[in-house]
């Protein structure tokens, strides 16, 4: 691991609400601060920044699928639902693109404790992302801490195989 170069973070699965258009898709709650030394999302921001997030106020940054599709501005308020029925309003502050339109048409960031309270889990993470100096070592090192079965570890290329195997593809047919 790269000094301290990991960030926890907590997924949960929502409705998101405006008006009568609902739609189904994932709160991913982070620290900015530690989230910008491990994963490069910055630079998929359209408009806002992460940093807003850890402001007081219930503010979200959209996929921008995901606002487009429930017709959002910045500065409109969206409803979440999480899946006991409980609802927050927020604040859109802002929005991304990552180039995966599954991804922008679903997510939705917001701040570490207010995903946490979106889930009814005060305190808990779901995930604990780490950068290593060489990505290629991800899976041997993952393999190692596997060793601890307290925890499921998954390298790079375990978590992204599907999208591997798209370029897989790809490059075979651009050399036939």
């Amino acid at each position: 691991v790269v000094g301290n170069q990991f960030f926890e973070l907590i997924n949960v699965t929502v409705l998101y609400r405006k008006g009568k258009v609902t739609q189904n898709g994932r709160v991913m709650g982070i620290v900015p601060a530690m989230q910008t030394r491990v994963a490069m999302i910055e630079k998929n921001v359209l408009k806002g920044t992460l940093r807003e997030l850890a402001e007081n106020g219930q503010k979200i940054m959209l996929g921008e699928g995901l606002r487009e599709n429930l017709g959002l501005r910045y500065g409109d308020s969206i409803t979440v639902i999480n899946s006991r029925g409980d609802k927050q309003q927020f604040k859109v502050s802002g929005s991304f693109s990552s180039g995966n339109r599954q991804i922008d048409e679903s997510l939705a960031y917001v701040s570490l404790t207010t995903a946490q309270s979106i889930a009814g889990r005060p305190g808990q993470v779901s995930d604990i992302a780490v950068r290593l100096s060489d990505v290629r070592k991800s899976y041997p090192k993952a393999q190692q801490w596997s060793n601890d079965e307290s925890a499921k570890v998954q390298s790079w290329e375990q978590i992204n195989a599907s999208i591997l195997d798209v370029f897989q593809v790809q490059d075979m047919t651009r050399y036939m």
